[in-house]
């Protein structure tokens, strides 16, 4: 939403002020407002609504967050608006903000349920973090980013992804066989290493950004890591033995993980509470912040695949299900968009999906 319903002139105006164009933009963006205009006639926002009301009916997918960049505020007139909130009824769609400006969101959240991307949290974590996927997939390369100055980090982090894969699928086997699942039931049920990921978490001692580069970031919050559940089947924790890292149990409030020689930390995660009815819940962490040392962890988070239809198992709900399906992709976009906002509420949950 770029300006189509603003006077074309005024736009062409309005760009060279703000974005300061030279002669060759200038006359772009005359052209473009030429071509505009030849395309939607005088009527400009009722043609241009039609066209995109005829598009996302043909295009857009309840399960896929429909993309939209907003440039400010003047875009998001009342017309527009209308139209968003009709189509969001219609078609059930969900929208994933693109913004500069925080006060986008705000500004229409009150009218259209909205996920927002552009404005980091506003309480940071105290860590570093290097996040890859499955190296062995070519289609990660993408995504992956590998340091061109550290010999045989990418080959020695490729062979501790699948060992770790490898660890999670047995791990994962013994969980299910442990709720008596039939061997059918069990094969269905499995984690996917091209949808899994590893992180390599460094935490220090203060804020790892220095003074005179932190402008406008997020301030740091009260602890190293805030309290969650992931998002997965199962996580795969290996830590050194600084210590910091609470579980929270629901008779002792948080207690201390605290790191023992020759193993690894284990938490189930939201798709097994799901699938298990609440029979196993998610473990819910956090990370107490470092004082005299840093601390380094590892953890493999073992997600099924992205189609994967996540519900309750009949052979193990022990009644009606309390969870209604949703595909891991769905859970996993609304809960990595809200990662990036702060809107006074909590990231999505599996509670949002509680029947």
């Amino acid at each position: 939403f770029g300006g189509i319903t603003e006077n074309f002139g005024e736009r062409t105006q309005r760009l060279r002020e703000h974005r300061r164009l030279d002669a060759g933009h200038d006359y772009r963006a005359r052209t473009w407002a030429a071509r505009e205009q030849a395309f939607f006639g005088d009527d400009a926002q009722g043609r241009f609504q039609l066209v995109f009301r005829r598009f996302i009916s043909v295009f857009a997918r309840p399960e896929h967050p429909l993309v939209l960049f907003v440039y400010d505020l003047q875009c998001l007139d009342a017309a527009t608006l209308n139209l968003l909130e009709d189509l969001q009824t219609e078609l059930s769609l969900s929208y994933l903000f693109i913004a500069h400006d925080l006060s986008v969101v705000r500004h229409i959240s009150d009218r259209i349920a909205v996920m927002y991307l552009g404005k980091l949290m506003e309480v940071g974590d105290h860590k570093e973090v290097y996040d890859f996927v499955d190296p062995d997939d070519i289609r990660a390369d993408r995504h992956n980013r590998w340091p061109d100055d550290v010999d045989g980090f990418r080959e020695a982090m490729a062979v501790h992804y699948g060992a770790c894969s490898e660890l999670a699928a047995r791990t994962l086997r013994l969980v299910l066989d442990a709720l008596d699942l039939p061997p059918a039931a069990v094969d269905t049920h499995q984690g996917d290493r091209t949808t899994s990921s590893m992180r390599l978490n460094h935490y220090t001692v203060g804020d790892p950004v220095p003074a005179n580069e932190r402008g406008s970031l997020a301030g740091l919050g009260d602890v190293a890591l805030g309290h969650h559940t992931d998002s997965g089947v199962l996580t795969l924790l290996i830590q050194d033995d600084v210590g910091g890292l609470q579980a929270h149990s629901d008779e002792h409030g948080w207690i201390d993980v605290e790191p023992r020689p020759g193993t690894i930390v284990v938490n189930l995660a939201d798709c097994m509470q799901v699938w298990t009815n609440d029979r196993y819940r998610a473990a819910l962490h956090r990370v107490q912040p470092m004082s005299t040392s840093t601390r380094m962890s590892i953890p493999y988070f073992s997600n099924p695949s992205y189609d994967c239809v996540v519900e309750p198992v009949a052979d193990v709900a022990g009644g009606p299900a309390r969870y209604r399906p949703f595909t891991f992709r769905q859970f996993i976009a609304a809960r990595g968009a809200d990662n990036y906002a702060d809107l006074g509420a909590e990231d999505t949950q599996i509670s949002d999906f509680r029947i």
